[in-house]
Parts: C-alpha cells; sequence; structure tokens
C-alpha cells in the first residue's frame, strides 16, 4: 500500500473518536505521588464502559485499568461519574513519564478516545497545586493557588472542558473569579458559589493543565446545625470499588 494512504488510514485511526473524549493533554507529577485526571465523555456513552490504556500509539497501547472491573491495575483505579459524565483515573505512586489514553470502549465500531502525557519529574512539578480536591458551600467562597516554574500571565483557569478566564477577574457559571498572579504562582478566587458550580476546574498553560475538582456543598440550615448527620465524603468520582479480579499484565 502506499506510505501516504498508510499515514492517512493511520491518522484517521489516531483522531477517530478524540471529539467525543476531552481529557488534559499533558499533566505533570513528582515521581511518587498520586494524580487525579478527569475524561470528560458524550451523555450518549453513560452505559459505555470505560478503561485506560497505555502506549504512545493507540493501535499499539496496552489495557491498564477497566471501569467495570474486567481487570485491574494494582495502583491505577478508574471511576465513571455517569451522572457527571467523566470518569476519573487515579494513579499512584506514579514513577515513569508515558503516553495514555481515556478510552470508551464502542462494540463493533473504534472505541473513543484521548490521549494524555503523564510527565513525572524527580523535584517538583512544573504546575502543580497543594490539592486537587477542594470543598465550599453555597454563597461561599474557595480558593487555589497554583504554582509554577515562572510562566506568570500563561496560566490561565478554566471550567473543564469548557471556558477559560484570561483576564484578572470574570465569571463561570455564574461563580464570581478573581486571578491574582505572583512570581512563581496563580491564585484563583471563586465566590458566589452555587451547587451547579460543583465540577472539574484546571489551572492551564499551552502545555499543561492540573485539574481541581471543587464541591459545593448545601449550607446548614440553623435548625439542622445541632442535628447529627451521617458523614458522607464528595470527592467529584466515586471511591475505588472492592477488587478481586487478576492483576493486568
Amino acid at each position: 500500500m502506499h506510505l501516504n494512504c498508510l499515514l492517512f488510514i493511520f491518522s484517521f485511526i489516531r483522531l477517530s473518536g478524540a471529539q467525543d473524549v476531552t481529557t488534559v493533554r499533558q499533566i505533570s507529577v513528582q515521581r511518587g505521588q498520586s494524580v487525579v485526571i478527569p475524561c470528560l465523555y458524550n451523555q450518549k456513552y453513560t452505559s459505555s464502559y470505560k478503561y485506560l490504556s497505555a502506549g504512545y500509539v493507540w493501535l499499539l497501547s496496552d489495557y491498564v485499568d477497566f471501569s467495570d472491573q474486567r481487570c485491574h491495575h494494582k495502583t491505577v483505579f478508574v471511576s465513571d461519574d455517569t451522572e457527571g459524565h467523566i470518569f476519573t483515573v487515579r494513579m499512584d505512586d506514579v514513577q515513569e513519564s508515558g503516553s495514555y489514553w481515556c478510552a470508551i470502549h464502542i462494540p463493533s465500531a473504534f472505541d473513543k478516545r484521548a490521549g494524555f502525557f503523564l510527565d513525572v519529574t524527580a523535584d517538583s512539578p512544573r504546575l502543580h497545586v497543594t490539592s486537587q480536591t477542594v470543598m465550599g458551600s453555597e454563597n461561599g467562597s474557595v480558593t487555589i493557588t497554583c504554582y509554577h516554574q515562572g510562566v506568570q500571565y500563561g496560566v490561565k483557569w478554566c471550567k473543564f472542558g469548557g471556558q477559560c478566564i484570561t483576564g484578572a477577574s470574570g465569571t463561570l457559571d455564574g461563580a464570581s473569579v478573581e486571578i491574582r498572579h505572583g512570581l512563581r504562582n496563580m491564585t484563583v478566587s471563586m465566590s458566589r458559589l452555587k451547587k451547579k458550580n460543583t465540577g472539574w476546574y484546571c489551572c492551564s498553560t499551552e502545555d499543561l493543565q492540573m485539574p481541581v475538582h471543587i464541591t459545593v456543598s448545601q449550607k446548614k440550615s440553623r435548625s439542622a446545625e445541632g442535628q447529627q448527620s451521617p458523614v458522607t465524603t464528595a470527592t467529584g468520582q466515586s471511591s475505588p470499588r472492592k477488587r478481586i479480579l487478576p492483576v493486568c499484565e
């Protein structure tokens, strides 16, 4: 087969379905640490199973972990939030840089997917936050500091898969956003929070993203303040399920 034809087929296979899945392009993590990567998908794939594969070339990539427990990895966990149409990949004790794919299985067709590069560093990551999980309450505010290596005004605050704030202030889904730039950090303050502001956001540069999940809880009424309620956890992702299947090779 002619070389140009082969290249066309390869490009088609590589790009096909990318618009149905959105994830980070590149994320920087310090060796031995953990990171959570959100993968946003079209709601029509709610009932499909999701998975993570590893490898620079899609056709040659290896399965790592699945959302339906058919196979699992010791340090990688895939959880599917079917209401938010986002599945998350948690990677613990990262050791090596590499290319990965957030993917959705489509029977009798090309699987939908989006690739990202995991940049594992010995020192401080090039773009990072203290915690990827932030809690807030309705009509309240949250503050997130994104640390970088002197990028300054090239850093933006974005709703994951949506709008970005490029100036010193703006709004995201009705919440007020104020941004202050330091020499090696960007501080983001989001106020007038509503329940609908719960979701994934990210610090973003031209080549790096660092996702942050914000959970906005309902403010307790005075009559309910003295009542004891069950303790719940809200992190924007399902807790890793108990795994009983053998480890994937």
